[in-house]
């Protein structure tokens, strides 16, 4: 029997709902309801209060955010299937709200992560915090920038936007540097709760505490430097084999960078989506709903 599916994203760092409705209105037109909220530090509201950038609570608080507005989902559509999608830092805090809190889904899609050595978000997290203890929760450090974002444009030089790494479509460049709600320097706060939420989610010990049997989608551009041009998410991918997870599935996308839902053929991505949920979860496509 079909049931409603919602699928909850989780955007990623330095950007904001409003830029999947491309994606949502797919899946809307398929019959699989959506839903989202700007995460802390992040979207108009943000804005609008000078917050923009700034994470007043740590990392678990922003998790926390997330499974009550899952709750409330829940809450609302009792007998809906719940599926989240974690976009770059928002699969961050996917891959920490199926670690806390893994009962409350039915599917997790986790989308240009990364994975990498503990003792690198470790090393992160105590400069973070060295920073935010001289400097301020506020302080906008460009050091820290420096260390979070890495080189990832550098296998894209040369460049003319210093964002080609997001991907190869020149107007996804133009419209994100044109975007005050993207194209800013987060404080150093949140660069502390993202290596706070690094450092929590790489360990094994801390993959393992996902349910083992929740359907997973490892879904990235081939050349996303984020993921190491597919490296981290081969390890990641690797490591829950190892761990026996037992519906994990992965699929990287050749040619495409870090925003796969925002590329060139992006087609090809929203339809593997759909047709995922749907093999996992039979859909009732009598209704579609919005949810911001």
């Amino acid at each position: 029997m079909s049931a409603p599916v919602i699928v909850q994203i989780i955007h990623g760092m330095q950007e904001y709902t409003g830029r999947y409705e491309n994606f949502r209105g797919y899946l809307e037109g398929k019959g699989i309801k959506t839903a989202a909220q700007d995460l802390m530090g992040h979207g108009p509201a943000a804005l609008a209060r000078g917050d923009l950038g700034y994470f007043p609570e740590d990392w678990f608080h922003l998790v926390q955010e997330q499974i009550d507005f899952l709750e409330k989902l829940k809450a609302e559509k009792p007998d809906a299937k719940v599926i989240v999608l974690g976009h770059s830092m928002g699969s961050f805090a996917a891959r920490t709200l199926a670690a806390v809190a893994g009962d409350l889904l039915d599917g997790l899609i986790i989308m240009g992560t990364a994975q990498m050595p503990s003792f690198i978000p470790n090393l992160g997290l105590t400069l973070a915090h060295a920073i935010v203890t001289f400097r301020g929760k506020r302080y906008q450090s460009k050091f820290l920038r420096k260390l979070a974002l890495g080189n990832f444009n550098k296998p894209f030089e040369p460049a003319q936007t210093g964002v080609e790494w997001l991907s190869r479509d020149p107007e996804i460049q133009r419209r994100y540097l044109a975007d005050p709600l993207c194209n800013f320097l987060p404080t150093a706060s949140m660069f502390q709760g993202i290596f706070q939420g690094t450092a929590y989610i790489c360990p094994e010990k801390n993959i393992n505490k996902i349910p083992h049997d929740l359907p997973i989608l490892l879904v990235s551009g081939a050349e996303d430097p984020v993921g190491e041009q597919g490296k981290a998410v081969n390890q990641l991918y690797a490591k829950m084999e190892k761990l026996g997870f037992s519906q994990v599935e992965k699929k990287l996308y050749p040619g495409m960078r870090h925003e796969i839902l925002n590329e060139m053929g992006k087609e090809e991505v929203y339809q593997d989506i759909y047709q995922w949920i749907t093999s996992k979860i039979p859909v009732d496509t009598r209704q579609t709903h919005t949810c911001n």
